[in-house]
């Protein structure tokens, strides 16, 4: 083995030591999919606070035309469906590559983060019109 490999093993198997081997066990992770899940909450508040039943709610809005869409009070609860859904789809997909590219895990899981930060704006502001 040449010097550059031994340097790297001994510097794979330090950072496997300090940050784990398993999917369950490592802190990145773990702090991810949890603010995914707080996110999920705080999402699911907004709407259970901001949208009575009985309302309508506007889903798309256009500078020039005004609202152009717009559904019942359980409609934005699809949204929420769809991103709980498609995180677990993304959690599943970085599992299943986290022995093998932990990098790619990592930036799957700040996807996550990133969409449900964007839907919770999203659904700030349109149900800021709710009538």
């Amino acid at each position: 083995m040449s010097k550059l490999t031994k340097l790297f093993e001994k510097y794979r198997t330090k950072a496997i030591h300090d940050f784990g081997t398993s999917f369950y066990h490592d802190p990145v992770m773990l702090g991810m999919a949890s603010l995914f899940v707080v996110q999920l909450v705080s999402l699911l508040l907004l709407l259970i606070f901001r949208v009575q039943p009985g309302s309508v709610v506007p889903l798309t809005y256009n500078v020039v035309y005004g609202v152009t869409y717009s559904s019942t009070w359980f409609g934005p609860y699809y949204y929420l469906l769809a991103l709980a859904g498609f995180g677990v789809i993304n959690y599943l997909i970085a599992w299943a590559y986290f022995d093998k590219e932990r990098l790619l895990s990592y930036l799957i899981a700040c996807v996550n983060i990133l969409l449900a930060a964007l839907m919770i704006l999203y659904i700030f502001n349109l149900t800021a019109l709710v009538s």
